[in-house]
């Protein structure tokens, strides 16, 4: 059970929410939490059987995953219309799926240690590799509780993420729980006159978080020097606070609308240049044949807002059966639009990484049937294309942003698109309002942190009951909402500025551990076992 409660322990190095208490910021705690599960490991590389490695890294993840992630039984049971033993079950499976990540890690770091690679190197380099998988499995990945979030606080170490992406602050937090486990060992063992301390690891460990650091005050610094050359811009996010149970009520539409007019309305009294709604802040089906939209022709600036839109015609029975979808030709789309003066609808982006279970429903030959046994899940289509949005007055002086919706936020290779794509800025529109007031909505508000320093871009992140706010491209909070509240907040924010290495290259130090693991696969076949 020592590997279960070290997952536990890890779990909350993320933001954590349990009932109504928020667990203060323990990330640091991330650096030595793992610690016990790697020495339950080492210990099993002189075992004949992997079962046990499986069983460890199993228990560990299934501890670690369950504290960070029950809040999906909130979104299924209470907001999903999913019955109460489906939802347990939902969330089992997904505490399931994703236990099965470190399991693997461990037997395959125990099994590559047996060969005389030290576990130290091999088990940062696997861990890598295995978040990195997250990304694009199972079901088209699903990136949570990546363990380089618990440092959302350490900034100085954070302006890697403009090199490394997410990965480098992962490798790094394992690596100092495998070093802080084989100093453990060794202090141990010394007592017993058996071994002397492991200085390979602690000189290879200072030198990389050293550099690191190194580098992340120098980036920080140069950074806010140049944050105060770009030019701004003044944008308002409206945060209607709709409680989820009334926001697709169609007695409650015009009710809805009508408050973030009368926001909007209000947010004109500051000037901005932009006035941002969160995702489906307009709760009702728009078609794109519709390039007026009326009621809201008053505002004199532009105006983004999530809406869902749809092509072909709306299907008389709801859900529609896959027979009426191609009859019909009719598809659903979670959108983003902006607004011009007079209610001109210029622009459009179509959610492209769909919420499984939540907007559509995977592999349909074995989960279809759910489409009839919860009413309430749409299926959803997803876009095709990165459009980046302008509002600048004319070609010749654009002014470009790219948004992502929910948690597409969550993967870094669509905010790095955007940016590649000339995005001046990035926006994020979401809704928590279906995790109630639990971890996810302050786990969700540190992905759009990361993005902006990854990019180095201003993040401005709209959502309808909180967390709303700004990050600067040093990640720091620019300007920050109290969740829960209809409000509006404002701020001045920084456009542009050079590219990082990040945007322009992507993830190649998870790629670089790909290729080391596929070295060290290699380097095992050509060794002989210990005896």
């Amino acid at each position: 059970m020592i590997s279960f409660f070290s997952g536990l322990l890890s779990g909350i190095t993320l933001p954590t929410v349990i009932g109504s208490f928020k667990f203060p910021d323990l990330g640091v705690l991330a650096w030595f939490s793992l610690t016990p599960f790697y020495i339950e490991i080492k210990k099993e590389i002189k075992k004949a059987s992997l079962r046990s490695a499986l069983g460890r890294g199993f228990l560990f993840g299934f501890g670690f995953y369950g504290v960070s992630l029950y809040w999906i039984f909130i979104a299924m049971h209470t907001y999903g219309e999913i019955p109460l033993w489906s939802s347990f079950l939902g969330i089992f499976l997904a505490v399931f799926l994703m236990a099965l990540f470190p399991a693997v890690t461990a037997a395959l770091a125990v099994l590559l240690s047996r060969r005389g690679l030290p576990l130290w190197i091999v088990f940062p380099l696997i861990w890598v590799v295995s978040d990195f998988a997250r990304t694009v499995i199972p079901l088209g990945g699903f990136p949570w509780s990546s363990l380089a979030y618990t440092q959302k606080s350490f900034l100085p170490l954070l302006q890697i993420l403009d090199v490394t992406g997410i990965y480098g602050i992962t490798f790094l937090v394992i690596f100092s729980n495998a070093l802080i486990g084989e100093c453990f060992l060794s202090w141990k063992n010394k007592k017993e006159n058996k071994t002397n301390l492991p200085l390979k690891p602690v000189f290879v460990f200072s030198l990389i978080f050293i550099s690191a650091f190194v580098y992340g005050q120098m980036r920080l610094r140069q950074v806010r020097q140049d944050l105060g050359r770009l030019k701004t811009l003044k944008v308002s996010m409206i945060q209607g606070n709709i409680p989820q149970e009334q926001k697709w009520l169609e007695e409650k539409v015009d009710e809805i609308i009508a408050r973030h007019i009368f926001l909007s309305e209000e947010a004109l009294k500051e000037r901005p240049d932009l006035i941002v709604w969160p995702e489906a802040a307009y709760p009702a089906a728009v078609s794109p044949e519709n390039k007026v939209l009326l009621n809201l022709a008053q505002f004199p600036v532009p105006l983004l807002m999530g809406v869902v839109t749809y092509d072909g015609v709306i299907p008389t029975i709801w859900p529609p059966s896959p027979e009426d979808i191609k009859n019909t030709g009719f598809h659903l789309y979670n959108s983003a639009i902006l607004v011009r003066s007079g209610g001109l609808v210029t622009d459009r982006y179509d959610k492209q990484h769909l919420v499984p279970m939540g907007e559509y429903v995977p592999l349909k030959g074995v989960f279809g049937s759910l489409n009839q046994i919860v009413p309430s899940m749409s299926s959803f289509t997803p876009g095709h294309t990165f459009n980046v949005m302008d509002i600048g007055h004319s070609p010749a002086t654009p002014l470009r942003f790219g948004v992502t919706i929910c948690y597409e936020d969550l993967f870094p290779s669509i905010s790095r698109i955007f940016t590649r794509n000339g995005a001046d800025f990035l926006v994020n529109l979401t809704n928590d309002a279906w995790y109630e007031y639990s971890s996810a909505v302050f786990q969700h508000f540190d992905f759009s942190r990361f993005r902006a320093i990854e990019n180095r871009r201003t993040m401005v992140r709209a959502t309808n009951t909180g967390v709303t706010g700004f990050f600067s491209p040093t990640g720091e909070v620019i300007k920050e909402a109290p969740i829960f509240k209809e409000l509006i907040l404002t701020a001045e924010i920084p456009l542009g500025g050079s590219t990082s290495f990040y945007t322009h290259h992507g993830d190649i130090f998870a790629w670089l551990c790909v290729v080391g693991f596929i070295f060290v696969i290699a380097k095992f076949y050509l060794r002989s076992p210990h005896a």
